[in-house]
């Protein structure tokens, strides 16, 4: 989901489309055209609950605030010229904006300014002025504590919600690329629950589409994508995109939470730890000194309010996976609903959650407990040691690329 608007048409782009006057959509493949008559949308991605079709377009016409789960990003261009740029209400691909040159885009650059997901963005015909639109994305929430049991209950029935809803309307193939990790072996215990029509990846794969090639030095820019599975024809790509962050495992947040409880990572962690080699890692130890030092950061964490409000908003802004040409990228883990959960777990679980995972194995262990067989012993480390016995189970569901 590669984009630039700008006053002129860009041949480095697989597409470009003139969407009004001298107004350019340049854009990887992917993307379609809807023409309703007052308006004519610009879309690419998916929402879980429904197709993307005239219906739902007619609704996000009429109310375009960000609103819906999944991963999407809509341009509506009306009747009048104005531009209307939204999307899925915890936004998967960052924005900028340049007023001069005038230009919209998610490659950024040094000469632009980024759009903070908790807005949208509207385009003004007259004078093509950018404005950008607040909206909560963050929703209701209450901090009053769940026990373990009914924490992974709820997360358990709103993880299979989103697989049982999107594959209703899903007609793509699916690939799934195991990567010896918790996140992507969790998603693949929900998705066999409710279909067999699905392919494991034990391949690496990169069609060397057009975009790919010419912005390629622009998409590197997000770690996300620097190791990508890319196909030319469509495609649903399973990953575990922001499980570590929604789900309590990210080394700058839970080193926030720890010093809410007054703890050290250092201390907290040992060998026995799943986490142990990723969270004690050399490169982390400044991120984590850094925090600890910020007289501000010891204020925040004292009061368990601001706090989580912090790590929400942290959540939000991470981008991971928007989908590649004709590839989409499947990404139920990026849902602040999760995160939201997450915190109202007892100290003691979350602190199971960080050092083991424990949360998301029970979560795998309620739908398929063999695939804990397929788990990396240490998260990050040697991560296909055991995955031979997953390829071996699921065999007829893998092919040789």
């Amino acid at each position: 989901m590669f984009f630039e608007i700008k006053k002129s048409s860009d041949s480095t782009f697989r597409n470009s489309h003139n969407i009004v006057r001298d107004i350019w959509l340049n854009c990887d493949d992917g993307w379609k055209i809807t023409d309703l008559g007052v308006a004519r949308i610009y879309s690419k991605g998916y929402v879980e609950h429904c197709a993307m079709d005239q219906q739902f377009f007619i609704e996000l016409i009429n109310s375009p605030e960000p609103k819906f789960c999944g991963n999407f990003l809509a341009i509506i261009v009306n009747a009048d010229g104005e531009i209307t740029i939204t999307h899925d209400v915890h936004r998967g691909t960052p924005m900028a904006v340049s007023r001069n040159p005038w230009l919209i885009t998610n490659l950024l650059r040094d000469s632009t300014e980024l759009v903070w997901a908790d807005r949208y963005v509207k385009v003004n015909p007259v004078g093509l002025i950018i404005d950008d639109l607040y909206f909560n994305p963050y929703g209701d929430f209450d901090f009053e504590l769940q026990s373990r049991q009914q924490v992974v209950q709820w997360l358990h029935r709103y993880i299979d919600g989103k697989f049982q809803q999107f594959l209703s309307h899903n007609h793509e193939p699916i690939k799934v690329f195991l990567s010896g990790g918790i996140d992507t072996l969790c998603l693949f215990s929900f998705l066999k629950r409710h279909t067999d029509n699905f392919e494991i990846v034990n391949y690496e794969h990169v069609d060397f589409t057009k975009t790919y090639c010419n912005k390629k030095h622009l998409i590197d820019q997000y770690w996300g994508y620097k190791q990508i599975h890319l196909w030319s024809k469509p495609t649903v790509l399973l990953t575990g995109a922001n499980g570590d962050e929604n789900l309590l495992r990210s080394p700058g947040t839970i080193n926030l939470l720890l010093m809410h409880y007054g703890l050290d990572i250092f201390d907290l962690i040992g060998p026995e730890n799943y986490h142990y080699k990723y969270l004690t890692a050399d490169k982390l130890k400044p991120l984590y000194e850094k925090q600890r030092m910020d007289p501000d950061m010891w204020e925040l964490t004292q009061d368990y309010q601001p706090l989580c409000e912090q790590i929400l908003n942290i959540n939000l802004h991470d981008h991971q996976h928007w989908h590649f040409d004709n590839t989409l990228t499947l990404t139920p883990f990026k849902d602040l609903e999760l995160l939201k959960r997450m915190l109202k777990l007892p100290q003691d679980d979350q602190l199971d959650q960080i050092m083991n995972a424990g949360i998301s194995k029970e979560l795998m262990s309620m739908n398929d407990e063999s695939l804990l067989e397929g788990l990396s012993n240490r998260k990050n480390q040697n991560t296909q040691e055991n995955l031979y016995k997953i390829y071996e189970k699921y065999k007829n569901n893998t092919r040789t690329s």
